[in-house]
């Protein structure tokens, strides 16, 4: 996760590993391991879609996008176990994302597996509209002080927003890259936007700051998952409306 320098938003209620019974209702979201680069989060937002950042994808000594065969998904991963072990078979970057220039706009990527995950991984769906500015967010990631357990936060807030990134109130450190925010809209719980990088007031070994994330509409990863091709698309019709996987706990 990318460091930028800047004054901090309160964070809310700090991050906190989620339970087993807790975990074990968002399979859907995991552990997603670079194989020689290291990991983020991803979330499975269809079958055989995983969501996570631009950066994550990104080979750090040549600049390109990683081997697909690099990319492993542990969907649920906990202590070592995992519901499923997916291998990336395509991946794609938002257009105009450029290694290096801290463009969190742009900072959205999409794996294609090499087939769909088991049918008991229920997907998260994604938001049709935009984010809601009144709506608390809840945040699910692997975080480098917790890797091996899915941490939870729930009660962050919109600080600040330009265009479609937002500075949130959620609390973030390497590793938390490419989790998904999620919202209650509608009644339904939908993921809204990716985490792409932290604003922190100074560098440390290992910084702590305020989530900056880029809104993840279902229309653009749509977008991005059809230029990828394949079985999966075209992505609304695979994206689920109304079923989610489970819900976070009530802020």
């Amino acid at each position: 996760m990318a460091l930028l320098c800047a004054g901090l938003p309160a964070f809310a209620t700090p991050r906190a590993m989620a339970s087993a019974d807790e975990q074990a209702e968002w399979t859907a979201v995991g552990r997603l391991n670079i194989t020689g680069q290291g990991f983020c989060t991803g979330t499975l937002v269809a079958p055989d879609l995983v969501l996570t950042a631009a950066h994550c994808l990104m080979d750090r000594r040549t600049g390109r996008t990683v081997s697909a065969d690099k990319v492993h998904f542990l969907p649920g991963f906990r202590i070592g176990t995992y519901a499923a072990h997916g291998r990336g078979a395509r991946l794609v970057v938002m257009p105009g994302y450029v290694p290096g220039r801290k463009l969190v706009a742009r900072d959205v990527g999409l794996v294609q597996l090499s087939r769909p995950m088991p049918s008991e991984i229920a997907p998260i769906p994604l938001v049709r509209g935009g984010i809601d500015p009144a709506a608390h967010f809840s945040l699910l990631s692997y975080g480098l002080d917790r890797a091996q357990i899915l941490s939870a936060q729930h009660g962050c807030r919109l600080d600040k927003r330009q265009g479609s990134v937002v500075l949130t109130t959620c609390e973030g450190i390497p590793g938390v890259s490419g989790a998904p925010l999620l919202q209650r809209i509608g009644g339904q719980w939908v993921a809204v936007a990716v985490a792409s990088s932290i604003v922190a007031e100074r560098r440390v070994p290992l910084p702590v700051g305020a989530v900056l994330a880029v809104e993840a509409p279902v229309h653009e990863i749509g977008r991005l998952a059809r230029s990828m091709g394949g079985e999966a698309l075209p992505v609304e019709a695979a994206l689920p409306v109304m079923a989610i996987g489970g819900r976070p706990a009530a802020p």
